[in-house]
């Protein structure tokens, strides 16, 4: 998982727009590489660059952490990490404000994260082969009403429930003289390794259903999709 404080100058991924090779690679291997090359050369408009480390399973319960810094120039939040094995399927948050109208900061705010899709493969299934997309589309948020064979898809809702929680807390104010915008900039891009992981120490494994049925065959010829699913109880 990958996340930055920055200026308005800076993109990690926001809905419309077209996934870069770097947010490409962490929607559909979660690597981070290409991103982080990506946000060097943009140096002067990335504050903190977060690394942080992604919870697989049987992890998926536990939590994870990093650190950033963020000025009157890089007053933005932005992160992005794959849920996978999926086709280019991800859930973060893009250029959220954290300066308040008073020039205060943001003291602590809440995101139920929902799925988006980078618009990098056409596999409608956690499970689907390798479909590039060239021309790749744009980002765009899950529906229940994309494809049948989602894992989303429902003709009764068009609620998904949030895949994960992301807390922001300030932790520090630092006094500090105003300075130019050149300035902020000059000081920028101070990438921090201080994410940490954070296991529940009372954590239970969620309890599930047994599987149910396998489908019919999606065809009738050539290669086909058979599913089957099971639930929370």
């Amino acid at each position: 998982m990958l996340g930055a404080s920055h200026s308005k100058n800076y993109s990690l991924w926001k809905i419309g727009d077209i996934s870069t090779d770097g947010m490409k690679e962490i929607a559909e291997w979660g690597n981070t590489f290409k991103a982080e090359a990506e946000a060097k050369e943009k140096a002067a408009e990335v504050r903190t660059l977060m690394k942080v480390k992604g919870l697989w399973y049987p992890e998926v319960q536990g939590r994870t952490k990093s650190s950033f810094v963020v000025n009157k120039y890089h007053h933005l939040a932005s992160l992005a990490t794959m849920f996978g094995p999926s086709p280019d399927w991800c859930v973060g948050i893009s250029s959220v404000n954290l300066c308040l109208p008073d020039c205060s900061w943001v003291a602590e705010r809440t995101f139920d994260l929902l799925p988006f899709d980078a618009g990098t493969d056409s596999g409608p299934t956690y499970m689907s082969p390798n479909s590039p997309l060239e021309p790749r589309v744009p980002i765009k948020w899950i529906t229940t009403k994309d494809d049948p064979l989602s894992p989303f898809y429902s003709t009764e809702t068009d609620i998904i429930p949030p895949l994960a929680k992301l807390i922001l807390k300030r932790t520090e104010v630092i006094p500090m003289r105003c300075q130019a915008d050149d300035e902020y900039r000059r000081e920028a891009f101070n990438i921090t390794n201080t994410s940490e992981d954070e296991e529940y120490k009372d954590r239970r494994e969620c309890l599930m259903s047994n599987w149910g049925s396998w489908s019919l065959c999606s065809a009738t010829c050539g290669k086909g999709i058979r599913m089957r699913s099971r639930v929370f109880v």
